[in-house]
């Protein structure tokens, strides 16, 4: 175990792909003076994403639920040594972090939120309150974490499996976690509605993306992100958290159910074929789903109605690549419009589509 005043910190080696690998548990509070993060090699920290996982951990720590923190991968950087046929991280050395570094930095920011409220509480004399939040920090600071440390990887290989964590494993955790989640109620919402409407339509359940030889039109992942987006507007979707539904659940599913049943009317033909038409793309699905919400929020239009004014489109485009709807979305390198799912891609989407929706009445 790892021990903030010393150095003994592994008891496990294991072999993995020819690499040398230490695997060992901690807990937080004795794992954050030991590990560093190189934002050479993460040069692209989402906050969004640490807020989102933050946002996660203090609702679970408040309600008393159980924290499942995904192993932490270090890399030793020939920081350790052997001791006593004990491995130890030389004195005043660090490990680098190669996965989980959002969810460290969201742990951190936790304590910090949770300090300040103690010391709060502490300023108005509110000692039971204060005692309260101690607590609630003790617990998130022992929570059991683990732990992966490769002994030996170059700077080229620290790099490729980076990149191998956060594309493959990634896409795979998402398929999963929708298949299985019973924390987050859009989850189980998704996969209800994706039961009801199998018969309509083809869904892929296990992989969050498409590639352009599939025939499902969508994914639960992206089904998910619609109703997130459609309900609340939210385009930081996160499947890996608990949510509650805005609404009752049959309201929900009603009116969702309506949302795609729509998608069949105002599609073309084939809408899957992804390489002659914008349909099966997840940018597009999830701008319809915000185009609802936006209607009912700016607009005070009813679910129903909002959903209804997306009949307008079936006429008001072609679906196609180069259509002017999608101008400012389309490459002409390729002759297709980017597909790459950013909140501001999918606002200006939105927004295109409120606009001719407007025009046409």
């Amino acid at each position: 175990m790892i021990k903030e005043k010393q150095t003994e910190i592994f008891e496990k080696e294991y072999k993995l792909f020819g690499n040398k690998v230490l695997v060992t548990q901690s807990d937080f509070a004795s794992l954050k003076s030991v590990f560093e993060i190189d934002f050479n090699l993460h040069r692209n920290i989402d906050s969004e994403r640490i807020l989102i996982i933050r946002d996660w951990i203090l609702t679970s720590v408040e309600q008393g639920q159980p924290l499942q923190i995904p192993p932490f991968l270090f890399s030793a950087r020939g920081n350790c040594r052997v001791e006593n046929e004990k491995w130890e991280l030389k004195p005043n050395r660090k490990l680098f972090i190669l996965d989980g570094e959002h969810t460290i930095l969201a742990i951190a920011a936790v304590i910090q939120y949770f300090n300040r409220k103690k010391l709060l509480a502490e300023k108005n004399f509110k000692w039971r309150e204060a005692k309260k939040v101690e607590q609630m920090v003790q617990a998130l600071e022992s929570v059991p974490i683990g732990i992966q440390i490769y002994l030996d990887l170059s700077e080229k290989e620290e790099t490729k499996l980076m990149m191998d964590i956060k594309t493959d494993r990634r896409q795979l955790q998402s398929g999963v976690v929708m298949l299985n989640d019973q924390r987050n109620e859009y989850i189980i919402l998704t996969r209800k509605i994706a039961k009801n409407l199998g018969q309509h339509m083809e869904i892929e359940s296990k992989r969050s993306r498409l590639t352009d030889d599939s025939s499902s039109l969508t994914t639960l992942s992206v089904m998910y992100k619609c109703s997130l987006a459609m309900w609340e507007g939210d385009l930081n979707a996160n499947e890996n958290v608990s949510r509650k539904l805005v609404k009752a659940p049959y309201v929900m599913e009603g009116t969702t159910i309506t949302f795609y049943q729509t998608w069949l009317q105002l599609f073309p033909t084939h809408a899957y074929n992804r390489e002659k038409f914008v349909s099966g793309l997840t940018v597009i699905q999830i701008a319809l789903a915000y185009t609802v919400y936006l209607l009912h929020k700016d607009y005070h239009l009813s679910y129903q109605d909002a959903i209804h004014k997306l009949k307008v489109l079936k006429t008001a485009c072609t679906w196609e690549h180069d259509d002017a709807l999608f101008s400012h979305l389309f490459d002409h390198s390729t002759g297709r419009i980017k597909t790459i799912c950013k909140k501001t891609t999918i606002k200006q989407t939105a927004n295109q589509f409120i606009k001719r929706i407007v025009e046409k009445g």
